[in-house]
């Protein structure tokens, strides 16, 4: 390869022994996520590579991890976003009608298998779903 030719694979490009292996990830942040990131760095007495470092192989190693950052990440909405299938994101237990229904974190509600008034009528009274592709 002449010095003018640019590597089509960038993976294929070799590496010395004094360049390190990795990389290189970027990423905006606002105010707040600024200050949230210098916290946990300070918790963890890391910068900000590091912390960012620490979180991605948590999240990458345990399900229960990367679960509860769903759970705390999800915003419920007034509107039902519209899916065919939707996932409850905590237990949900009411009457709807003359019906008491009762269900459970992780259960699957399908446009297919129930009906569409029913599915509207938990979210409606604060049933936590999450749309499904």
């Amino acid at each position: 390869m002449s010095a003018t030719q640019q590597p089509t694979n960038p993976a294929a490009v070799p590496t010395s022994p004094a360049t390190p292996a990795g990389v290189v990830v970027s990423t905006r942040f606002d105010a707040e996520l600024v200050a949230a990131l210098d916290e946990l760095g300070a918790a963890y007495k890391l910068d900000h590579s590091g912390t960012l470092r620490k979180l991605v192989r948590a999240v990458a190693k345990s399900p229960k991890v990367r679960a509860a950052i769903e759970d705390a990440d999800f915003t419920w909405s007034r509107v039902l976003p519209h899916a065919t299938k939707y996932k409850l994101r905590a237990d949900w237990h009411g009457l709807i009608g003359i019906v008491e229904h009762t269900f459970k974190k992780g259960d699957v509600l399908d446009r297919n298998l129930h009906p569409s008034e029913l599915i509207a009528a938990i979210h409606e009274r604060g049933a936590i779903l999450q749309p499904l592709p």
